[in-house]
């Protein structure tokens, strides 16, 4: 019972110490992503989007483009409308970073 719970302890103090040893996060100096965008209109739907990432000393630059599209039909008794619509909405931007 001793020798198991002596190597309970071990490996709870080992395995912490190596999860320790991952890259540093500013190794990566290029991103690319692909995301679904809505933050301020939380009650439509949002875009898809591609954006890239690249990391510099003090920050990250971002840039970035948005797509959406919407087909709207209507029918009423004496008149029919259709209509559709594709917007592309482009994003650029700064990230500062402070490293604590």
């Amino acid at each position: 019972m001793r020798n198991t719970f002596v190597f309970i302890a071990f490996l709870a103090i080992a395995v912490p110490c190596a999860s320790q040893d991952l890259p540093d996060y500013s190794e990566k100096r290029n991103e690319l992503n692909l995301g679904y965008f809505n933050a301020f209109e939380l009650n439509a739907m949002g875009d898809l989007g591609i954006g890239y990432k690249r990391l510099g000393e003090k920050g990250a630059f971002r840039t970035g483009i948005g797509m959406d599209f919407g087909k709207y039909e209507d029918e009423h008794q004496s008149y029919q409308t259709n209509s559709s619509r594709y917007e592309v909405s482009p994003r650029i931007g700064y990230e500062f970073h402070q490293w604590l």
